[in-house]
């Protein structure tokens, strides 16, 4: 079989942007968001990103992985990724990433992106690798909805 036209996504030329260390978790919980153009790193670690914009969010750090509870929360205001803007806890193992907004867009080629590195055997069967991609995807937009 010859080779895959996908790969690893190639993150060297990507500008720094906000990064967290592997295993961490980068939090933007606030009012409005806007991502234009930026860059939001989390290797095998969580991103949370919500727009809130009255009442309270409770933060729970005695898990491993910080928790975020937006019960109380009655409102809540748009977030927006534009020209190209990344967020990315892909990794070995993936990540994961929670978008809580009242309207949420990425547009202009920009992307949130959680892909398990752990997959190798996914080179040999390239319409396998896009449909676990589409997938994936798909389950980031439908979870944001």
């Amino acid at each position: 079989m010859g080779p895959s036209r996908f790969s690893a996504p190639d993150r060297s030329k990507n500008p720094v942007g906000l990064s967290v260390s592997s295993n961490n978790t980068l939090a933007l919980i606030g009012g409005e968001i806007g991502l234009d153009g930026g860059v939001l790193n989390a290797p095998s670690g969580h991103i949370e990103l919500a727009s809130v914009r009255t009442d309270t969010v409770n933060l729970n750090t005695a898990l491993p992985a910080w928790g975020f509870d937006y019960t109380n929360v009655q409102q809540l205001e748009d977030i927006q990724f534009s020209h190209q803007a990344l967020a990315d806890s892909s990794g070995t193992p993936a990540g994961s990433i929670h978008i809580q907004g009242q309207n949420i867009s990425l547009i202009d080629g920009s992307v949130a992106l959680y892909l398990a590195a752990l997959l190798p055997e996914l080179k040999y069967f390239p319409q396998l690798f896009r449909s676990y991609l589409i997938y994936r995807l798909f389950r980031l937009a439908t979870q944001a909805t």
